[in-house]
Order: C-alpha cells, then structure tokens, then sequence
C-alpha cells in the first residue's frame, strides 16, 4: 500500500498542471473519477486488509461488504472516467461528428 500511496501522491502533485488546460466539467469528471477508483483501491484496500485471514475471508461477512464497496468504486470511476472523456471528445475535436450505432438484430 505504501509504494501505491507515495505513486499517488506524486501523480496528484503532477496532474493538476494537465487538468489546468482542459474544459471544467471534463476537470471535474476526470478529478471525480480519481478520487472514486483510487478511493476505492487504496482506501477500501486498507479498510479490507485487518478482516483478511487466509482462509477465513470467505466467511467474514464484512470483508465481503469491504471487498464489494472497494469493487463499486473501482468500477464506478472508471465509468466516469470513460463518461468524462468521451463527453470531451466533442469539446477537443470541434467541428469534428461522432456516434455510436448498434446493428439491429436478425
């Protein structure tokens, strides 16, 4: 945990100086989107970690509460994160037209 932390820590130190040149709401959701996946696995991690013993995990009902929480986030920020770059798309290639189209079935 303690290499992944100090990982972070110099990531948060060095973003924000990309975040400055893009648009607010796609700052917004890619800062959002951080604090959700890193929250959930560094912070959840450590919640979940002292109810970890081998063998014992899958019948301790609050590491399986700690593990599930820790997965949603995880999950959660990378949605937001695809969200908020893909609502960026637009605003960094103006004038540019993009979709998505699903085939109908036969």
């Amino acid at each position: 945990m303690i290499p992944a932390g100090l990982a972070v820590l110099i990531f948060v130190i060095v973003y924000p100086r990309f975040l400055g040149h893009l648009p607010r709401p796609t700052r917004r959701g890619l800062w959002v989107a951080g604090i959700l996946y890193v929250g959930g696995a560094i912070g959840f991690e450590m919640l979940s970690g002292p109810s970890y013993a081998p063998g014992a995990a899958e019948q301790s009902m609050s590491y399986v509460f700690l593990t599930t929480v820790e997965e949603t986030l995880e999950l959660l920020g990378a949605s937001v994160l695809v969200y908020s770059l893909l609502a960026y798309v637009p605003l960094g290639l103006p004038g540019t037209r993009w979709g998505l189209r699903v085939a109908g079935s036969r």
